[in-house]
């Protein structure tokens, strides 16, 4: 059960009511939602149990959701489980859990479910062959899990602040679509967002210029991530005045950024610009500092909640003691940050040196020994970089193999069924990229990779 903290009761204490987030339904695609919603029952009277897919979506779904719960005076329990289950898995951890109310978000199930034993399943954002009743699908898990906690739950502006970050969060990982949109633009008119063009590098309110360069993962800077005196020179090139460099990146002069950006140009390629400068969202309520205050940063924080398979710390930063549980945050960034990139310079080091396997469109490479989560990543820069003339990129180690695929190659639930049906056991890690664990059979997968 999630423990109230004095944090989310003052917010709760001095927000506005429930009443006047109807506003956000005016919207034809949220009142679509809701129109399906009103047909739904459900009570929680004895609690729920929210089954949650680990991706970044999901996970913030899942926030809006528990925490309209929490304050609603129910028991809430919550587990994870990978994007993609069966529907003998579900029914299974269902069985194990007493709860009577069941929410499944952001999941695809494969499979009938069989009787439920007096179980109400409902999917918020879930593709499923059978479920009780389902709002939305897979592509609508946020904009699903708003409406949900707003006709059900009776949730109120502190939801709708998680919503509109949530949404403008996801907005900075793929091109939002029109229901998505919804949210943000009754955020923006409402002055909770604010939507401007900007650094999207993490840290920019925070973080001195040269230290936003050097530990960039998402996106990667070849010749600038990692490398302390490229930066330095960036920094001179583009005359940034030294008492100003200790300053926090936003806070220079919108003269001193441009000359920023016109230095990063040539440097930078192309396709990661829109990643480095572009449209962003200000999250009006936040403190200047922090983290929170920018989508940018949210996304980035929240995907290496995903990487790092930490989803009960990123749904705790929402709901739980927020300060205690952003600072966990904020440390497990600054170390997978600073382990990527040790590890892709030496990964590099390797594909310099041509030590790469490539069997038709699959490049592998041999990796020294990293965690997981770092392997994955490393990975994805690949995919996006050095390795982007092939569709998939392989990294071994002993104790995994990290799958990744340039942007458009193939969908995540598509490729993660596909390797389920080959007997794979694949862990999702980001929008394009998983991880097979111990001794997974390298050569199955090449296989099914080159089949395709």
């Amino acid at each position: 059960m999630v423990s109230p903290t004095w944090d989310a009761i003052f917010i709760y204490m001095t927000t506005q009511r429930a009443g006047e987030m109807e506003d956000l339904l005016r919207f034809p695609g949220l009142s679509s939602l809701r129109d399906a919603c009103r047909d739904i029952s459900f009570s929680a009277d004895e609690g729920a149990l929210l089954i949650v897919s680990r991706d970044c979506e999901a996970v913030l779904g899942g926030a809006i959701l528990t925490s309209a719960l929490y304050r609603s005076n129910k028991m809430v329990q919550v587990t994870f489980v990978e994007p993609v289950v069966t529907a003998d898995a579900l029914q299974k951890i269902i069985e194990r859990r007493h709860f009577k109310d069941v929410l499944v978000v952001g999941l695809d199930v494969t499979g009938t479910l069989e009787s439920k034993d007096g179980h109400t399943c409902i999917g918020v954002g879930t593709s499923a062959e059978e479920l009780d009743v389902a709002l939305g699908d897979t592509s609508t898990v946020i904009p699903a899990s708003t409406v949900f906690s707003i006709e059900k739950l009776g949730a109120d502006r502190y939801e709708g602040r998680i919503a509109a970050m949530s949404a403008a969060a996801v907005a900075m990982i793929r091109s939002p679509d029109d229901v998505l949109r919804e949210i943000m633009d009754g955020a923006i008119s409402e002055g909770i967002l604010n939507e401007s063009r900007a650094f999207r590098l993490y840290g920019t309110n925070f973080m001195p210029p040269r230290e936003c360069l050097q530990y960039s993962v998402w996106p990667y800077l070849r010749g600038i991530t990692g490398n302390r005196e490229e930066c330095e020179r960036i920094l001179e090139e583009a005359d940034v005045p030294l008492a100003q460099r200790g300053s926090p990146l936003e806070k220079l002069s919108k003269e001193v950024k441009q000359r920023i950006v016109s230095t990063l140009v040539p440097r930078v390629n192309v396709d990661l610009l829109p990643l480095v400068v572009g449209p962003n969202f200000e999250v009006t309520g936040e403190r200047p500092t922090s983290p929170l205050r920018w989508a940018s940063n949210i996304a980035v924080l929240m995907r290496t909640v995903w990487m790092e398979r930490r989803e009960g710390l990123g749904l705790a930063v929402w709901i739980g003691d927020r300060a205690r549980s952003l600072r966990m945050l904020m440390d497990l960034q600054a170390e997978h940050s600073a382990s990527v990139v040790d590890a892709i310079a030496q990964i590099e080091q390797t594909v310099n040196e041509g030590e790469v396997a490539v069997e038709g469109r699959v490049a592998v490479v041999r990796s020294h020994e990293v965690s997981p989560a770092v392997l994955s990543e490393c990975a994805v820069i690949l995919a996006r970089d050095t390795m982007s003339e092939y569709d998939y990129t392989i990294l071994t180690s002993d104790q995994a193999i990290a799958v990744a695929w340039r942007p458009g190659a193939v969908a995540l639930i598509d490729l993660v069924k596909r390797m389920q049906s080959a007997g794979l056991d694949p862990i999702t890690t980001a929008e394009s990229a998983v991880v097979l664990m111990g001794a997974a059979d390298r050569s199955l997968l090449l296989e099914m990779l080159k089949s395709e």
